[in-house]
């Protein structure tokens, strides 16, 4: 198959598509490791770094899953798993029930500053050292090219997802 309408964005796209796989790879790994410490997938380790982020806002989980990407079966399945592991604590606002808001326990908070130092820190400073070649400009426009791209992943999604539910149609109340 002719891949040349990419142009010179091939191995940018290259570079997404391996990475998309990798994380999936990655995804499939055990809560614990060998040692007995905490492996979370790339889902969960964004969810925990999301909730450090924006800790102060109180922002429910339909909210947090739609920012992240994720499916909201999905999203609650892993604050579940989060939330077994003490990583993270729900808790309901004042007056409604439904909106429930998460929180980073102090033990998830040590947990994501232990990883940062240990693991993914030295994992992205050969790719910050590359990103900071360009101007933050530059920078600003990848991200939205970035950006382009998951909004109109996550809009089929939604679209897939609005086909697959039931229709449903009138009753003929003649005909009971």
């Amino acid at each position: 198959m002719d891949t040349k309408w990419m142009g010179r964005y091939r191995p940018f796209v290259a570079a997404l598509v391996r990475h998309s796989n990798l994380s999936s790879r990655v995804s499939a790994r055990r809560k614990t490791n060998e040692q007995g410490a905490i492996a979370l997938s790339p889902n969960e380790w964004q969810a925990l770094e999301y909730l450090l982020e924006h800790q102060d806002e109180m922002e429910n989980m339909a909210y947090i899953s739609d920012q992240l990407g994720l499916a909201t079966s999905t999203f609650s399945r892993l604050v579940r798993a989060l939330e077994k592991l003490g990583l993270v604590e729900k808790y309901q606002k004042a007056g409604n029930r439904k909106d429930i808001v998460l929180r980073i326990t102090p033990a998830g908070e040590d947990y994501y500053y232990s990883e940062v130092k240990q693991r993914v820190g030295p994992l992205f400073e050969g790719c910050f050292t590359h990103l900071g070649t360009l101007s933050d400009e530059q920078l600003e426009q990848l991200v939205l090219g970035i950006d382009h791209i998951s909004n109109l992943m996550l809009q089929d999604t939604r679209d897939e997802e609005e086909e697959r539910k039931p229709k449903l149609i009138p009753l003929d109340r003649n005909n009971r």
